[in-house]
């Protein structure tokens, strides 16, 4: 998958987020 690389930057900032609440 790749043309849509700050799709997957969020996704991984959500997560990263999600975890460190």
């Amino acid at each position: 998958r790749s043309g849509d690389p700050q799709l997957h930057t969020h996704l991984v900032i959500s997560n990263c987020t999600a975890r460190g609440r």
